[in-house]
């Protein structure tokens, strides 16, 4: 089938450096949580293969400098989120709602780094001005200042850590020094002072702290050092093992393997191995790789399974690496998608318009242009998919809108007759109306916010005016928010004129206290029917938009641990497409309470090549010359589906030779015709019959924008 695809390489959108990671200690629970420069933290679980569960906005001023877990140690109960930056404030996060749940003013300015000690109840902190303060946290209210230890003098505190037991705080500062304090008196028990640089003191950037009490530290000059946390004298230094300044270390949990890595960019493992002419046991370096193009600023090393761990780093270069331990660095690295799971980018399909968010509420619509076919174009004669079309109107940036929120957009969505856009942030839903302007044709009028359109919902007696969700419904007339507190509300837009905007239901299924967090939403083509699901995928629910009232919870269709990754009515039928971590998908008829014939007979069968793709289906797309073929996509592949057709079950497993030779096609005697021609996609839809719209931001565009990183020329080259 001959599609024309609008290949789009012209958002520019660019992730926020990673500054911080932190795991959970319960292996069960899986959770990583990821601060990024722009404020962002993003939640990931190990779970299905990782997967991005939701990300919690930041704003103007409100960079991440560390995040950490405060681990409940049960797995009924959710972890607690706590993240420091520049702006001097101690949040605990609500990790359902999204929103801070206590803000603690920390004086001292900018606080630089974080530790919680093994019993979870003590947090400290590392400022701009040397001290290093001490929290309880046991109360969840409010955290209350325990103790604030100063040293005689003043430098900036890099890096912190408590040792295994709790009784001492190890923290590496600007001048040049590793101080040991006690937690309980804020006492110094010991100093310990690295190399200086042409009489300069050289920051020590990373400290960790081992169960045997041994303490590693990573500084400016690049050397690791190991030292004996008893007696705070050097065991062990490696000053080869970097070129440049050691910004992160992480050891596995009996504190065997040290990994340490920086502005270099190298990964290098150190063991802890039997000193054969000694007693005691000795530190070598066994071996090193580079998986950044850039700075790696943290890293942490965490459980996956039974006996098997991961490295996980991040830094300048946006993305996530994940790599694991056993043989390294003889390895093959994984790194996570570098951008939102779910499709942040709306589309207009009838008035060709895409509107995507920035940082720092900004919204920015673009036309997308239009093709003309070569004159001596034959169909017949070649393959259409090696054919570039030219354009006869090229794509153009038609509108700028800047919100006054200060908080990054959560949510953004225009309407398919062009007319509404609504932005939602963490504190506020704003709705504008626009509309063609009729003297310049092809262009939008001045959006106009729509001031009395206010939504505000109290659960619980917690007030809410933010969203985490927002959808149009297909014919415009309706606008569907989902409130941070997960209440879920439809508005009615056909009244705007009058300035009113009548609440035509709520539902609240997924209210407090269900500990859920809505992720994912979508209505059918004829207006009657909206599908929810939650971020663990424990409910999803339809609901009718005739009657307002709940029609149905869907039945288990997957294992409890799988999570759902997307929702998508076909636009042409009641059916919806429900897709999972494990790569499987359902085709559910709403009208019929049940999967479709086809879907009952292959939801479980599929192509051994598009069941190991690690990339999450990320949306569904629905071809309008047949309702019944669709394409599923992530962000580095597209699968062409024909529900009409059986699958060929000779197809169901492929050899790793065949699979590597037929990576970039597309076989055209099969169903599940996969594609990987196109990389870093953002989203993939139809917008008429015979064209389609892939939206692609691939990872090197990203990396261009980063300037340049550590070189330092070798002799010969």
């Amino acid at each position: 089938m001959e599609v024309n695809v609008h290949r789009c390489r012209f958002i520019e959108y660019q992730p926020a450096q990673i500054n911080s990671l932190s795991h959970t200690e319960t292996p069960t629970l899986g959770l990583v949580a990821c601060g990024r420069s722009n404020g962002n933290i993003e939640i990931w679980t190990t779970r299905n293969n990782w997967n991005l569960l939701k990300i919690i906005p930041g704003g103007e001023g409100r960079d991440v400098n560390s995040v950490v877990w405060v681990n409940q140690h049960s797995d009924n109960t959710l972890p607690r989120l706590f993240s420091a930056g520049s702006n001097g404030l101690l949040v605990e996060w609500d990790t359902i709602s999204l929103e801070p749940k206590v803000l603690t003013r920390v004086s001292g300015g900018s606080i630089t780094c974080m530790s919680v000690n093994h019993g979870n109840t003590f947090i400290a902190l590392g400022s701009t001005d040397g001290a290093t303060r001490i929290f309880d946290i046991t109360n969840p209210k409010l955290p209350d200042l325990y103790k604030t230890i100063k040293p005689g003098k003043p430098s900036q505190v890099l890096s912190i850590v408590w040792t295994y037991d709790d009784k001492y705080i190890i923290t590496g500062s600007s001048d040049g020094t590793i101080k040991k304090w006690d937690s309980v008196s804020g006492r110094t028990i010991s100093t310990m002072t690295v190399e200086t640089r042409r009489k300069s003191p050289t920051p020590v950037t990373s400290v960790i702290a081992l169960p045997d009490n041994t303490i590693v530290s990573g500084d400016a000059l690049g050397h690791v050092k190991f030292w004996d946390g008893e007696q705070c004298s050097m065991l062990q230094t490696f000053n080869k093992s970097h070129l440049a300044d050691v910004l992160c270390i992480a050891s596995n949990r009996d504190g065997t393997e040290v990994y340490t890595s920086g502005v270099d960019r190298k990964t290098v493992k150190f063991r802890k191995v039997d000193d054969l002419e000694n007693t005691g046991s000795i530190w070598i370096e066994t071996g090193k790789k580079g998986y950044h193009s850039h700075d790696v600023r943290n890293m942490i090393l965490i459980e996956v399974g039974k006996e098997q761990e991961v490295l996980v780093s991040g830094g300048t270069d946006p993305a996530l690496v994940v790599c694991p331990t056993v043989h390294y660095p003889n390895v093959t690295h994984r790194r996570l998608q570098h951008f939102p799971q779910k499709p942040m980018i709306s589309i207009s399909k009838s008035k060709r318009l895409l509107a995507c968010p920035f940082d720092n509420g900004e919204v920015l619509i673009w036309k997308l242009g239009k093709y003309a076919y070569p004159k001596e174009y034959d169909v017949s004669a070649q393959d259409p998919s090696s054919v570039r079309l030219s354009l006869a109107e090229n794509k153009s940036l038609i509108m700028k809108l800047v919100t006054k929120s200060k908080q990054n957009v959560v949510s953004c969505a225009i309407s398919e007759d062009a007319n509404w856009i609504a932005v939602a942030s963490i504190d506020s839903v704003g709705l504008y109306r626009m509309g063609e302007d009729m003297q310049r044709p092809g262009h939008l009028k001045r959006p106009k916010k729509m001031k009395s359109f206010i939504q505000e919902v109290i659960v619980d007696g917690k007030s809410s005016t933010g969203a985490h969700r927002v959808l149009f419904t297909p014919d415009s007339g309706r606008l569907i928010t989902v409130a941070s507190n997960s209440v879920i509300i439809i508005s009615d837009l056909t009244m705007w004129v009058d300035g009113v905007f009548p609440e035509l239901a709520r539902f609240t299924e997924y209210a407090s206290p269900s500990q859920l967090s809505i992720t994912s939403i979508s209505t059918s083509g004829d207006n009657k029917w909206l599908a929810v699901a939650d971020d663990m995928a424990k409910q999803i629910n339809i609901y009718s938009l005739d009657s307002y009232q709940l029609h149905m919870t869907l039945p288990q269709l997957t294992p409890a641990s799988c999570l759902h990754t997307s929702l998508a009515f076909n636009p042409y039928s009641s059916t919806l497409v429900i897709t999972f971590a494990n790569n499987q998908f359902y085709v559910y008829d709403v009208s019929a309470n049940a999967l479709t014939q086809w879907s009952e007979k292959y939801a479980n069968v599929m192509p051994a090549r598009f069941a190991r793709i690690q990339d999450k289906i990320m949306g569904c797309a629905f071809n309008p010359e047949n309702s019944n073929h669709i394409v599923l996509w992530g962000s580095g592949y597209l699968c062409s589906i024909d529900m009409q057709l059986e699958i060929d079950e000779s197809q169901l497993d492929i050899t790793v030779k065949k699979r590597k030779r037929e990576a970039n096609t597309v076989r055209a005697n099969e169903n599940y015709r996969l594609s990987h021609h196109y990389q870093g996609i953002m989203l993939v839809e139809f917008i008429g019959e015979k064209e389609m719209v892939v939206v692609e931001r691939p990872y090197t565009g990203i990396l261009e924008n980063l300037g340049p990183s550590f070189y330092r020329p070798q002799y010969g080259t």
